[in-house]
């Protein structure tokens, strides 16, 4: 199975079909997408039927989406004011699909703490995380490695830094190009998975994805 994580930054009407063509996949998930009852377009709407999907989001011009071309389940689960994240199964396996937004790791850390029950070394997140150990001091104790401690300890690691072998914080490659510029980058998005779970994972290519997004698939 082959899952792709996008942050869009918006007007994903305009934009799915080039990242669908480019990227095929059998699940999306998709960081600031239009809420998708609310596009009129006719395309995008036959689109969307090929899918199963979920969106959730205070604000229908933004929010977290899942698209799916295969069996999915999505799980309800009380969020406690921290809205954008989407658990689902496929095949019995839990997923969970991230937006980290303000308080970012913060968000990160009360909702995993929560819902610990339900992580185990079968489980994958992946999504815009908005974070980095770069910024751990900022965060006092409640940051991002605190994070990869926890996980850790259930068996899931960032696929990207165990398949490059590269330290937190030393990525080569990175996800967000700060106003589209290529001299003012981070790396903030994430899969965390057990390694042997996944066998790639792929980092967009900046000249292909910056005429759409801040951020590469």
């Amino acid at each position: 199975m082959k899952i792709v994580s996008w942050n869009c930054q918006g007007a994903f009407r305009k934009k799915y079909h080039i990242l669908f063509e480019r990227l095929v996949a059998d699940v999306y998930i998709i960081q600031e997408c239009e809420q998708p009852d609310n596009i009129v377009e006719k395309d995008f709407q036959t689109m969307v039927e090929n899918f199963n999907y979920k969106w959730i989001g205070n604000d229908r011009r933004k929010g977290l989406a899942v698209f799916s071309r295969v069996p999915i389940t999505f799980e309800e689960y009380p969020s406690h004011d921290l809205d954008y994240f989407i658990p689902f199964v496929i095949d019995n396996r839990r997923y969970f699909a991230v937006w980290a937004k303000a308080p970012y790791i913060g968000a990160m850390l009360t909702y995993f703490s929560v819902y610990e029950v339900l992580l185990d070394s079968s489980t994958v997140i992946i999504g815009d995380f908005n974070s980095n150990v770069i910024w751990d001091k900022k965060h006092g104790y409640r940051n991002h490695s605190l994070l990869n401690e926890r996980l850790e300890k259930l068996g899931l690691v960032s696929i990207y830094h165990n398949i490059f072998r590269e330290r937190h914080g030393e990525e080569t490659l990175p996800t967000f190009f700060m106003s589209r510029h290529l001299d003012n980058t981070y790396h903030i998005d994430y899969a965390y998975a057990s390694p042997n779970l996944v066998e790639d994972i792929i980092i967009g290519e900046p000249s292909k994805w910056l005429a759409y997004s801040d951020h590469v698939p």
